[in-house]
């Protein structure tokens, strides 16, 4: 297997639980993190993750460890996402904030704000504009860009691992995030 986790996979494709819980306490927060940033929404985030290693449960016989389990996962809980919105008819993006206790230890203004804003309560409001702002250029992007914006920036994993987990080429991946990245510009001109 390429997976650093085979000899753990293998134990939980034999049955033992232990195996298993230690897949989801690995992943979980990876899992987490990737369906509420493509909800925008805690409780939709983890009803994705929970049924993400039920399907992984079910499955686990017919990983082959041809990709990592890693990318496998992240494939399943794309999937999921994707259902998500086929099922509400609705697409709402939103970031996590500094006050929500079920978000990832991560912010995104980091990721954008100039290195020298200080802090004012004109930086302040600068910087919620900013956030607001950015949450709604995210949340504008076609659907394939939006995640691969997600998988590369929030959740950084490599363009390779990306093409692995969406089945596409490397190409396709940096084409996508370049068309991403170029409309955030746009839409964030006077931020940046």
């Amino acid at each position: 297997m390429v997976c650093e986790d085979s000899q753990t996979i293998k134990e939980a494709k034999a049955g033992k639980e232990s195996a298993f819980a230690q897949l989801i306490e690995k992943y979980m927060e990876k899992t987490y993190s990737v369906a509420y940033a493509l909800t925008g929404n805690s409780e939709d985030a983890k009803d994705i993750s929970q049924e993400a290693f039920l399907r992984v449960f079910r499955s686990l016989g017919t990983f082959n460890g041809k990709s990592s389990f890693n990318t496998w996962l992240h494939r399943i809980v794309i999937n999921l996402c994707n259902d998500y919105y086929r099922q509400k008819l609705r697409f709402k993006f939103m970031f996590w904030h500094k006050d929500d206790e079920d978000a990832p230890e991560r912010n995104i203004e980091t990721l954008f704000m100039p290195k020298s804003m200080d802090n004012n309560p004109r930086d302040k409001a600068s910087e919620s504009e900013l956030n607001e702002k950015l949450n709604n250029a995210i949340s504008k992007l076609p659907l394939k860009q939006k995640t691969v914006f997600i998988l590369k920036n929030f959740n950084g994993l490599l363009i390779k691992n990306i093409a692995q987990t969406l089945g596409c080429t490397e190409g396709t991946v940096k084409s996508h995030l370049h068309r991403a990245c170029r409309k955030l510009q746009e839409e964030l001109r006077m931020f940046l």
